[in-house]
């Protein structure tokens, strides 16, 4: 089997998307939170009812519909910050897949390893997930990186191969 070479440079707005989605899988690990904050949620409302007092649910509703918009233009911040900071994210990046090892080469240096690393490939709208274990969010491979669909197809075929396809 011929490699197959993937050459790519982020954009804020991919590298955006990425970090959203490894965030979005970060925080998925943490779901206890979330039914805690569920939880709390449900008990004001259903005091609120219980008791008449709807100013309690006004007085808490308020601020999560002010807070989550926030918190939204405040991570959108924080991926450009990120962007600007990460010198090596502005150069390209190549990966070379072949049956035995993935070889990336990137501004910041040049890695090798074995296929046997990874855990699982994810594939999302624009770009693939490589990952190394479950508790590490793994590594994207853009799409807009393959030389043309059959090239992309190749790669599919061989992240099937060895089992890796989530």
């Amino acid at each position: 089997m011929q490699p197959i070479h993937v050459t790519f440079t982020f954009t804020e707005a991919s590298y955006a998307q990425v970090s959203r989605l490894l965030m979005t899988r970060i925080l998925n690990r943490q779901r206890k939170w979330m039914y805690v904050l569920a939880g709390i949620l449900i008990a004001i409302t259903a005091m609120s009812l219980i008791t008449g007092r709807w100013q309690m649910l006004v007085a808490f509703l308020i601020p999560v519909a002010i807070l989550i918009p926030m918190w939204q233009r405040m991570m959108s911040r924080v991926y450009k910050k990120a962007f600007d900071e990460q010198e090596y994210l502005h150069h390209p990046i190549s990966y070379t897949f072949t049956e035995q090892e993935i070889s990336s080469k990137s501004h910041g240096g040049d890695h090798t390893m074995p296929w046997e690393t990874l855990v699982r490939v994810v594939e999302k709208p624009d770009f693939f997930l490589l990952q190394e274990n479950e508790t590490t969010t793994g590594f994207p491979v853009l799409k807009s990186g393959f030389a043309d669909e059959a090239e992309m197809e190749r790669f599919r075929e061989l992240v099937r191969s060895k089992n890796l396809w989530a």
